[in-house]
C-alpha cells in the first residue's frame, strides 16, 4: 500500500432514477454506468455502444428529441449527455434500432437528474490543512503515520476537529476513518481537537477500518470539521427542521449508529460486529434480553420514566436529545408520517449508497435531505443495508409493548409502520422545532 497526500475536494455528484414510458422496458436500467463528475459541467454516461451487431445496424441516441449520437456497425463508445442545466425536469431517451436503413426498435426510458452535494465538513478556511504525508509502518502491522500542518486558522478555534478519511483507488469512495488519534508527547490520544496552527502527528489504524487490504495508490486526506453543528432544513411550512445527516454520521449518506428503542449509546458496525459508541462493548446484540422498554405497555414506561405523559420518550432516553443536545429530539410517529405524505421522495444513489432523496413541495422545493437504506440490526447481524431503511420514532404502540413507530422505506414504497421490535437496531434522524 503507499500512500500519497492530498486535501480532499469534491464537486456535485449527479445521480439518476430511470424509469418507463409505457410498454417499452427501460432498457438502460442496467448499463447506464458511473457518473463523471466536473465542477462546472456534470456529464453523465448513459449508454455503452454494443460491438454485437450485424451488418447493416444502426442506432441512433436521443434525450428530449436531440440527438446526442448516431453510429453504424460495428462500433463502440459512450453516449455523454451535458446534465449541468438538467434541473428537477423529467426527460425522455431514445434509442432507436434500424436495420439496413428501417427503424427495426424503439426503446423509450425517462430519467430524472438530482444533484446531490457530498457536503463534507466545510473548512473554516480554505485548505486549512497542509502538507500531509502518510506513511504505512513497516513491517506492516496495519498502522499509519501521518503527519500534517494546521494553518490559516485565526480566532475561536472551539469545536474544530480533525477528520480522515481514505479514498479508495478502485470504487474513488471515500471511506471515514474511526480509529485513529493524535500522538501528543508520545501518547496516542482521543482529544481529536484543534487548539492552534501548527504541525501535528496522527496515527491511523487502517486494518480496524479497512480490514486487511491490498490496494496501492491509496489517498489519505486530513480535513477539519466541526462534530457539533448539525445541518438542518424546513421540508414543509410548519413543519420541524430535519437535520441532514442520522446520528453518527459525518455524511449525509453515512449510515451512522443504530439504536433499540429507547437506546441512548448507539451501535456502529465495525468488522462484522456491534461496536458502542462509547467503547462499552464491542460485541453487543440487538436482542429482547437488551432491551430494557421490550414487554412494556405505554403505563408501564411512562410509570418508569421512558415515556411523557404525552406519549414520546423522555429526554434522557431520547437518542437525539442526548447524543446532540440542545433542542434536538427524535421525530414523533406524526412528523415522520407527515414526512413520507408532504414531500416527494426520489430513489437515487449518492456516493454509492442507495436511499431517497426527500424534497419539499412548492415553496420549500429546493430543500431536501438524503436518508440512506442502513437497513437494520438483529441480533448480531445486520440486514437489507443497501435496500432497506429503518427509521424510529419517539412514540411507542400499544397492546403488548413489543413494537414502536417507525419509518420504513424500499425502493417500491414508504410509510410509517407499527411492526417494528423495540430490540431492533435502526437508524435515527433528530428533528428540531426551529433553528438554533
Amino acid at each position: 500500500m503507499r500512500m500519497t497526500k492530498t486535501i480532499l475536494t469534491m464537486a456535485a455528484t449527479v445521480a439518476i432514477t430511470f424509469g418507463s414510458v409505457g410498454d417499452s422496458a427501460p432498457f438502460l436500467l442496467d448499463t447506464f454506468g458511473r457518473t463523471r463528475v466536473a465542477r462546472v459541467a456534470q456529464e453523465v454516461e448513459l449508454i455503452a455502444y454494443s460491438t454485437a451487431w450485424d451488418d447493416g445496424t444502426a442506432v441512433s441516441v436521443a434525450v428530449d428529441g436531440v440527438t446526442l449520437k448516431e453510429a453504424s456497425a460495428p462500433a463502440s463508445g459512450d453516449v455523454v449527455w451535458n446534465a449541468a442545466n438538467a434541473g428537477a425536469d423529467v426527460h425522455t431517451l431514445t434509442h432507436t434500432t434500424y436495420k439496413n436503413g428501417v427503424v427495426s426498435k424503439v426503446e423509450i426510458a425517462t430519467f430524472q437528474v438530482e444533484e446531490i452535494n457530498p457536503e463534507l465538513p466545510d473548512p473554516v478556511t480554505p485548505d486549512p490543512v497542509a502538507e500531509v504525508v502518510a506513511k504505512q509502518r513497516y513491517p506492516w502491522n496495519g498502522l499509519v503515520d501521518i503527519t500534517c500542518k494546521v494553518t490559516g486558522i485565526s480566532g475561536t478555534t472551539s469545536g474544530l476537529k480533525f477528520a480522515v478519511e481514505a479514498v479508495m483507488p478502485d470504487t474513488g469512495n471515500a471511506r471515514r476513518a474511526s480509529h485513529f488519534w493524535v500522538v501528543k508527547d508520545g501518547t496516542n490520544s482521543t482529544d481529536l481537537a484543534v487548539h492552534a496552527n501548527g504541525n501535528y502527528r496522527l496515527l491511523w489504524d487502517a486494518r480496524a477500518d479497512l480490514g486487511e487490504m491490498r490496494h496501492t495508490n491509496m489517498v489519505v486526506c486530513v480535513t477539519l470539521h466541526n462534530p457539533t453543528a448539525h445541518d438542518k432544513v424546513q421540508l414543509w411550512a410548519g413543519g420541524p427542521y430535519w437535520a441532514t445527516t442520522n446520528i453518527g454520521a459525518e455524511k449525509p449518506e453515512d449510515y451512522g449508529y443504530y439504536f433499540w428503542w429507547g437506546d441512548t449509546v448507539g451501535y456502529r458496525r465495525e468488522n462484522g460486529a456491534w461496536v458502542a459508541s462509547d467503547g462499552s462493548s464491542s460485541d453487543f446484540s440487538f436482542d429482547d434480553s437488551n432491551t430494557p422498554t421490550n414487554g412494556k405497555s405505554t403505563d408501564t414506561l411512562e410509570r418508569e420514566g421512558w415515556i411523557t405523559a404525552d406519549g414520546v420518550l423522555a429526554p434522557e432516553h431520547d437518542a437525539a436529545h442526548v447524543q446532540w443536545g440542545g433542542s434536538w429530539r427524535m421525530p414523533t410517529m406524526q412528523e415522520l408520517s407527515d414526512l413520507s405524505s408532504n414531500c416527494d421522495w426520489i430513489w437515487a444513489t449518492k456516493n454509492g449508497v442507495r436511499g431517497y432523496v426527500v424534497r419539499g413541495r412548492g415553496d420549500y422545493v429546493t430543500a431536501k435531505i438524503f436518508l440512506p437504506c442502513a437497513g437494520y440490526g438483529d441480533g448480531t447481524s445486520l440486514y437489507n443495508a443497501g435496500s432497506y431503511g429503518l427509521y424510529w420514532s419517539s412514540v411507542p404502540t400499544s397492546g403488548n409493548g413489543t413494537s414502536a413507530w417507525s419509518l420504513g422505506f424500499d425502493s417500491s414504497d414508504h410509510g410509517t409502520g407499527s411492526g417494528y421490535y423495540r430490540y431492533y437496531g435502526q437508524s435515527v434522524r433528530p428533528v428540531q422545532e426551529f433553528t438554533e
